[in-house]
């Protein structure tokens, strides 16, 4: 079993034309703390 809580292999997250989200792969562990922010603080 992994030890990972969150895992992501290259996501991607599209509105109509724009990408929000490329290419993105995580691994966090359990016990971890992570935050993601986008270019207005959200």
């Amino acid at each position: 079993m992994s030890d990972y809580i969150i895992e992501t292999c290259s996501l991607t997250k599209m509105y109509g034309e724009q990408a929000s989200v490329s290419d993105l792969s995580i691994h966090v562990k359990k016990g971890r703390i992570y935050g993601l922010l986008g270019r207005n603080g959200a």
